[in-house]
């Protein structure tokens, strides 16, 4: 028999935010838009593949980033915004 014994520390649960990353157009052929909302502003983000291999990384940085996916091959791919906001976003590249 194993005995666990908890202990409270009272340091509440840190829950991540879940902010909606809006894409357009999507699908896309290469250049995606992306209007930053300020919860966004400054946030890390990166482009996965259907693997989990960072293709594209970079910050939020203005209030409308573009960005150019035309060298990526056709298929589906993630923006992750950093891992604090818990956020992506289906990208599907034509």
């Amino acid at each position: 028999m194993v005995w666990v014994k908890l202990i409270t520390t009272g340091i509440a649960p840190i829950s991540a935010q879940k902010i909606a990353i809006p894409t357009y157009p999507n699908p896309t052929n290469g250049i995606i838009t992306i209007p930053i909302v300020k919860e966004l502003d400054g946030t890390s983000f990166s482009i996965v593949d259907q693997f989990g291999k960072i293709v594209h990384q970079g910050k939020f940085k203005t209030q409308q980033q573009t960005l150019n996916l035309a060298h990526l091959r056709q298929g589906v791919y993630y923006l992750k915004a950093s891992d604090v906001l818990n956020s992506t976003q289906r990208i599907i590249k034509l």
